[in-house]
């Protein structure tokens, strides 16, 4: 369930599956100036696999923050 304190809007979501015994996903939003700050936050425990899981979750996550920038810049560009 979403959490807001203090400015800050966070948003978790937790798991696991076979191969992941721990999946921590943290999102943090805050007013920053006059824009946002977008930060993702993620915990991953997977015995041997971690450094494979890890390299994966930090490409997805890049690739949706730049998604992202993308969304708002062209979503501003007509206002």
């Amino acid at each position: 369930m979403p959490q807001q304190a203090a400015g800050k809007y966070v948003v978790r979501d937790n798991g696991y599956s076979r191969l992941i015994k721990r999946w921590d996903h943290w999102i943090e939003i805050t007013a920053e100036g006059t824009g946002t700050r977008y930060i993702d936050r993620v915990e991953i425990e997977a015995g041997f696999l971690t450094p494979l899981i890890w390299a994966f979750a930090r490409l997805f996550y890049a690739y949706r923050q730049r998604r992202w920038q993308r969304l708002v810049a062209r979503r501003f560009a007509y206002d």
